[in-house]
């Protein structure tokens, strides 16, 4: 997954920090200072969070204007404009689908680069996620010949049969296995058919390639 969804999150839990610290228009000031991202990815993440209805951008100038009147300040505006734009963000968030969108994403966002089958931890991993495997179980035979070969290569059902020992299993033994690691697969990672197969052939489904980015 690409790594940009990590520092999406990290932002949407910097902004529900801010609940209930809102001004009376509902808007959060948060210094730059405060957030551990460059500023062209902040702008990346805040285009993400608006296309998803989560935040609103606010007018600076109406911002300080309003805070001068009611506070009846003596400042020079350009200048204040100025300074206050470069060190400090403000946004109008909704926490309420700030909420629904981390609880919806938190899981899948955890996961960054590509899965891989560790074999003395019995295990498939992918990003800080794991998903373990009863060892030397048909699961675990399917998983570490699928995930030696290269991504997306056509495996042929005889050579994962081989290593399950094909001659004290039945004949859909391999069909019924992808069919458990993907069950599994979409519980841990929410990934839908992580695996296909056709013509006794098995392998990674091509419609995933856009996670390994």
């Amino acid at each position: 997954m690409n790594k940009l969804n990590y520092k999406i999150l990290y932002f949407v839990n910097l902004l529900l920090e801010e609940e209930g610290l809102e001004n009376k228009d509902k808007i959060v000031r948060i210094p730059y200072s405060r957030i551990e991202l460059a500023r062209d990815i902040i702008s990346k993440v805040i285009d993400r969070l608006k296309s998803e209805k989560c935040i609103e951008e606010v007018d600076y100038m109406q911002y300080i204007l309003k805070q001068k009147e009611e506070e009846d300040l003596d400042i020079d505006i350009d200048n204040t404009y100025s300074n206050f734009v470069n060190n400090n963000l403000l946004l109008k968030p909704n926490f309420k689908k700030l909420k629904k969108f981390k609880e919806k994403n938190s899981i899948v966002f955890k996961i960054n680069g590509t899965p891989r089958f560790d074999e003395n931890m019995s295990a498939v991993i992918w990003g800080d996620l794991k998903y373990e495997i009863l060892k030397n179980s048909n699961q675990y035979f399917f998983c570490k010949v699928m995930f030696t070969e290269q991504f997306f290569t056509r495996v042929k059902e005889i050579d994962i049969l081989y290593a399950m020992d094909f001659e004290k299993e039945p004949k859909r033994t391999v069909y019924d296995t992808m069919r458990a690691v993907n069950e599994k697969m979409e519980e841990f990672f929410k990934v839908k058919q992580f695996f296909e197969c056709k013509n006794k052939h098995f392998w990674i489904n091509e419609k995933n390639k856009k996670m390994f980015e």
